[in-house]
């Protein structure tokens, strides 16, 4: 089409600054033009934070508390994920107890199933007896 028109490309990069302004897309442009070469990355990162329900805020907060010249930051996330670790840990601990009175129940509800045979055959002898 800027061929078709003749349009230089000061031109036409100005048409298309002022389509991106219409469409409300401005700062689009701009961030496309600092990042060109990260583009992909950016948007790998944006469609993994969704799936993982994770804010464009909470990237900021999460990208600045890791930022290596924060010494600061970096503590305040190696102590939340050994909180994270030690609450895993806790799950899991957890996981085993219950499995643990899971199969103690099975086994107490097993010798009770034995009983009451043996009540049962008892009180048909019994009957019998009668």
């Amino acid at each position: 089409m800027a061929i078709e028109l003749k349009l230089s490309e000061e031109e036409v990069t100005q048409f298309y600054i002022g389509f991106l302004k219409l469409k409300r897309l401005y700062k689009f442009g701009i961030l496309y033009e600092e990042h060109k070469g990260r583009i992909q990355r950016l948007l790998k990162l944006c469609s993994e934070a969704e799936k993982e329900g994770i804010s464009i805020g909470q990237l900021v907060k999460l990208s600045e508390l890791a930022n290596e010249n924060n010494p600061v930051g970096l503590s305040q996330l190696e102590k939340q994920r050994q909180w994270h670790l030690s609450d895993l840990r806790g799950m899991e601990t957890e996981r085993r107890e219950i499995e643990k009175e899971k199969y103690r129940l099975k086994a107490e509800s097993e010798n009770y199933e034995n009983v009451l045979f043996l009540l049962k055959s008892e009180i048909s002898t019994l009957e019998d007896q009668l």
